[in-house]
């Protein structure tokens, strides 16, 4: 499609740089400021949702060697694996809401 055609069909086009339009320092400042707005809702976010998730899986994840440990003292092996196939799939979900939220 040559120029002409795209003119009739009210097609144009504008071949400038972004620096030389009168807004561009003020988009410029747009940009950057949101820019240190996502960096702190994201710091925000990471402190108050990730962090408390991380530690619960810490823990859980201690409280799983030590109850393990027991249950292999007490050779209760068909316990152990019956726990393994159902616990450890829901745990992982309900860490998973909890991250998604």
């Amino acid at each position: 499609m040559d120029s002409s055609e795209r003119e009739e069909k009210g097609i144009h086009y504008l071949i400038e740089k972004p620096e030389s339009f009168e807004e561009y320092a003020e988009i410029i400042k747009l940009c950057d400021e949101t820019d240190q707005q996502n960096r702190i809702t994201k710091s925000k976010v990471f402190w108050k949702d990730f962090t408390p998730a991380l530690g619960l899986g810490i823990v859980w994840l201690f409280v799983w060697c030590i109850f393990t440990w027991f249950l292999c003292r007490k050779q209760m092996y068909v316990v152990l694996y019956t726990i393994d196939i159902i616990l450890i799939p829901v745990v992982f979900y309900v860490c998973s809401l909890m991250l998604y939220h």
